[in-house]
């Protein structure tokens, strides 16, 4: 596996990839400390990085090779001798242990689990399967902005987030290999045996919604307020995720991003309410 460019610095190749203006994670940063931010920009790029590969690979086989490479550089980082722009960008703001390195290895294995899955029975099942890969980035964030005590809570944010914006990738995670709509909102079979779902099915997907939508409620009032104050990027994520969900809401599966996103000047809005009320 090739590194991007060395002509392209690494924090450029990370804001490009991870917090480029008008994404969700953009707006959650307005407001956090530069050296909070910066850490958390490292590891949204390293998600990201990982993710893409589930999306860009058709073939297991390639997609397997690809997140090899990224083991063989985590032991490189591990070294101080990293390759890719995001990981130099990790070693440049983060101090490096085996713990990280460990953890981060971890998110490798759990992306590499979603090439081929079975269809989760219930949303928690779905929703958990999100726990040791994207609930593990948020977890180490929030360690970054100085919060220890709540980084259960925050997994869960994390997981019911990843599993909002995978959904609506259905090319990639709703598919016979992979299927993230859960067994007892409707059966993989007849997701894929049906052209058009009639309005039965229709509805049991707004459900599904509904559902995700409690979710993110009730993970941010699970979240204490002071915690809420020092984690603020991780309340306008949750925030906007419910925004597009409630847009999700009111169209018809398989959904699309961009019928469901949401405007930057409403993002702005969003991010600077939320913050001038913590």
């Amino acid at each position: 596996m090739q590194s991007p460019s060395s002509t392209e610095s690494s924090s450029e190749y990370c804001l490009q990839k991870a917090m480029p203006e008008g994404s969700n994670l953009y707006y959650a940063c307005l407001f956090e400390e530069d050296d909070c931010k910066q850490k958390i920009l490292a590891l949204h790029a390293y998600l990201i990085e990982l993710t893409s590969i589930l999306v860009e690979c058709s073939d297991p086989g390639i997609a397997r090779i690809k997140f090899q490479w990224w083991l063989e550089e985590l032991d490189r980082l591990a070294s101080q001798q990293p390759r890719h722009p995001v990981t130099r960008y990790i070693q440049q703001k983060i101090t490096i242990d085996n713990d990280l390195v460990r953890q981060l290895k971890r998110v490798v294995q759990a992306t590499d689990r979603l090439l081929l899955l079975e269809q989760p029975e219930s949303l928690q099942a779905a929703i958990g399967i999100f726990d040791q890969q994207a609930g593990i980035i948020w977890q180490q964030c929030a360690k970054f902005c100085g919060n220890d005590d709540s980084i259960n809570q925050v997994s869960k944010m994390a997981s019911t987030y990843h599993y909002l914006h995978a959904i609506l990738q259905s090319k990639t995670y709703v598919t016979e290999a992979c299927c993230l709509i859960p067994a007892d909102y409707i059966q993989k079979n007849m997701i894929f045996s049906m052209e058009q779902f009639d309005t039965e099915h229709q509805e049991s997907f707004a459900k599904l919604i509904d559902a995700l939508i409690g979710e993110m409620d009730k993970n941010l009032i699970a979240l204490d307020k002071s915690d809420q104050n020092r984690l603020k990027h991780i309340v306008i994520l949750n925030r906007i995720a419910k925004k597009t969900a409630v847009r999700m809401r009111t169209r018809n599966f398989p959904w699309s991003i961009d019928q469901v996103s949401i405007a930057p000047i409403t993002k702005l809005l969003m991010a600077w309410w939320i913050k001038s009320t913590l």
